[in-house]
């Protein structure tokens, strides 16, 4: 390969990334730029601070800055890992699997008892049977002397087979001592009372269906092990403000080093380990963070815009960590409960998603953690209460749902700060304050979330729940359109919108989306309303007009709603469901007609199918298979439970088949689930009803004029 043609394949290689307003090149400035303003936010961590050694005399005399108390974690550890080794295996018994080899032994001997009655056959055939019952487990002589038995003879051999299992297996027996087992049961097998000619086919019958009796139990195990480690007491070491730490001269041993690192007075000059540390730490965790959304989330991945507001986020959170944790250190420590991860979390959750919260959450700990000098209880608690939050607003619709999360993760905090805080402090009036300020930290999170979303969703065109929820609110005027010139549109919208949000509920999707998305799905029919049977009071136009621009005018109402949505400014999301609630599926009916209108000439089924995209997601999906199924339901002459729900599955199978559900990731566990909730609400609107006897009806007048008088 010449210079010249490398250099071509290196640049093509490398082309997206070089320009400098490509998508890649403008992740990489973020990804740069946050951690480089990380970095800059947490550098007070790096500067020098005292000039004292181990095995050194101290420079000056050093009293504690503040009070505090830690754990030795190295003596500490050392004793639970001791008390850990100290646990051995534990193995349980497991009381079914006598139970179970005993019931095998009587089903075999039942078998072979039901072979001896089989009639027709000679005993030879008999002993083959045998053989193809229970291949390679008995011997063929073995099977001859059983099938040869007389029946109480039988019942015999069987009574001891049981009884000598039985005592083998009421001790513990673990796979490893299987063989063993095996090898004595010839022994206990002479102990039970049958004759000398039976032992050696019970021997074979107890050796097949012998079978562990104990397991190794994991959970208990390590359930004692942990129970040994909890019992260990921390090594915990106590300093008071204004105490001595080491006097002028003295050298300073271990015990005072530690000290003074925990006080954070141990830097002696650029500590460029932490700094490497830092810079190590904060580019790992941005690197998982990026990681994922490249592999789960490439919605966020391909948008610059959104990556700069999860930046953007993650600098403003580490900038009040980091206030926060310098006020810790210098007056109260209640200040490092403060830090709001909570916040983080419910942002996160609402504006992107909650998978993307826990990430984020770890990577937000982990700056606490560096901002704090890894204080355990300031990071678990903070990482647990963004694990709390971001569960507790995953799926909120409402802004006052969000004050509710904030007040439940008020309370979790409070109870993580006791938790981890009462095995080391017997001032219980402080420790109920911090407990309130974690109570505080997830109200005020709660409240600044609220506030900062509109400003957010605004800035950087971001959908939440709350602006869905406003989407479908009565007097959106795209709506209120929908239902004066497409009265039937908008019904069946509606309709469509309760056999989604029910489906979407009974396996976990977003019921608030797929309502949004079936309340927009058909608005390309406001274009041509009496085109489409749901607007039709009688005469149906493609009666009088050709398949082939019926089926134009029918397909064209996806392309036409996607254009309204886009001229309303509606969300993405929901623009494409109304792309995607018909995928690729045929338009059978104008198909089948253009079939017959041809007679023999082949018609291209590809023409009469819709665009697609065929739907990428569940919600997508369960919009197209609620839209079907209910459009179908109201043709249904008898529409009884049984009919509907037939008639439900009949049609999602054939959505599948037909390749449909292809590109999302529905499962069949999940499409039983949407049939059984279509089915259930299907009954519920289109159950029959009781037929009232006519005679029982008076009938009316023409016109009923004032005064009660009528005009017949």
């Amino acid at each position: 390969m010449t210079s010249l043609s490398w250099y071509s394949g290196l640049k093509t290689l490398f082309s997206k990334y070089i320009h400098p307003w490509s998508v890649p090149a403008r992740r990489i400035y973020v990804f740069t730029g946050l951690i480089a303003l990380l970095m800059a936010i947490l550098s007070s961590d790096f500067i020098p601070k005292l000039d004292v050694a181990l095995g050194q005399p101290s420079p000056e005399t050093i009293k504690a800055n503040k009070s505090i108390q830690f754990e030795d974690v190295e003596q500490t550890e050392e004793q639970r890992e001791k008390a850990e080794e100290e646990v051995g295996l534990i193995y349980s018994y497991d009381v079914s699997a006598l139970d179970r080899s005993l019931s095998e032994i009587q089903d075999f001997f039942d078998q072979i008892r039901a072979i001896q009655l089989v009639e027709g056959i000679v005993f030879e055939e008999k002993v083959d049977l045998a053989k193809s019952r229970f291949p390679g487990l008995f011997s063929e002589e073995a099977l001859h002397y059983l099938l040869a038995l007389p029946s109480e003879k039988l019942k015999e051999v069987e009574a001891g087979a049981i009884e000598a299992a039985r005592r083998i297996m009421e001790e513990k027996i673990t796979s490893a001592d299987l063989p063993e087992q095996k090898n004595k049961v010839q022994g206990v097998v002479e102990s039970v009372p049958i004759s000398a000619d039976d032992a050696p086919v019970v021997t074979q019958i107890v050796k097949n269906y012998l079978r562990p009796t104990a397991y190794y139990d994991h959970e208990e195990t390590e359930k004692a092990r942990r129970e040994a480690r909890l019992s260990v007491s921390p090594v915990i070491i106590s300093v008071k403000k204004g105490e001595l730490i080491v006097q002028e001269g003295v050298i300073g041993d271990d015990r005072t080093m530690l000290i003074l690192e925990k006080l954070g007075l141990l830097q002696q000059s650029f500590d460029w380990k932490r700094a490497l540390s830092t810079f190590l730490l904060l580019a790992g965790g941005s690197a998982i963070l990026f990681i994922y959304m490249r592999k789960f989330n490439q919605e966020i991945y391909g948008s610059p815009r959104l990556l700069a507001l999860l930046a953007l986020v993650t600098i403003v959170f580490t900038a009040v960590a980091k206030l926060f944790a310098v006020l810790s250190d210098v007056h109260a420590s209640f200040w490092g409960y403060l830090i709001p991860v909570s916040a983080v979390a419910m942002l996160t959750t609402i504006l992107f998603e909650a998978r993307l919260s826990i990430i984020q959450v770890f990577f937000v700990s982990l700056i606490t953690g560096i901002a704090t000098g890894f204080d355990f209880s300031f990071v678990m608690v903070n990482f647990l209460g963004g694990i709390f939050a971001t569960y507790f607003v995953s799926q909120v619709s409402y802004r006052q749902e969000i004050m509710k999360g904030g007040v439940l993760t008020a309370l979790s905090l409070a109870y993580m700060i006791f938790a981890t805080n009462i095995p080391f402090t017997d001032n219980i009036p402080a420790l109920l304050y911090n407990m309130s300020m974690g109570g505080v930290n997830g109200v005020v999170g709660a409240i600044f979330t609220i506030g900062a979303l509109p400003f957010l969703e605004s800035t950087f065109g971001i959908t939440t729940g709350m602006s869905l929820v406003e989407l479908i609110n009565p007097n959106n005027p795209l709506l209120k359109k929908l239902l004066i010139q497409a009265p039937g549109t908008y019904n069946h919208s509606l309709i469509v919108g309760n056999l989604a949000e029910s489906a979407a509920e009974a396996i976990g999707a977003d019921s608030l989306l797929v309502r949004v998305g079936a309340y927009f799905h058909d608005i390309g029919k406001l274009k041509r309303p009496y085109f489409f049977s749901d607007n039709q009071l009688g005469e149906n136009v493609h009666d009088d007009i050709n398949p082939g621009l019926s089926r134009l005018v029918v397909i064209n109402h996806v392309k036409d709603g996607v254009e309204i949505a886009e001229k309303e400014r509606l969300p993405k999301v929901v623009i494409d469901c109304i792309q995607q609630h018909h995928g690729t599926s045929i338009i059978s009916y104008f198909y089948d007609r253009e079939k017959k209108l041809k007679n023999k000439e082949i018609v291209d089924e590809q023409t009469f199918r819709y665009p697609g995209r065929k739907p990428q997601t569940k919600e997508a999906a369960i919009l197209m298979l609620a839209d079907a199924v209910e459009a179908t339901a109201r043709s249904l002459s008898s529409p009884t439970p049984n009919h509907l729900q037939q008639m439900t599955r009949d049609i999602i199978y054939n959505r599948l088949a037909d390749g449909q559900l292809d590109e999302c990731n529905l499962t069949l566990r999940e499409i039983n689930k949407i049939v059984s909730a279509f089915s259930q609400v299907l009954v519920s609107i289109y159950h029959v009803r009781v037929k009232y006897p006519e005679e029982t009806l008076k009938p009316a007048p023409k016109r009923i004029v004032a005064g009660g008088n009528t005009d017949k």
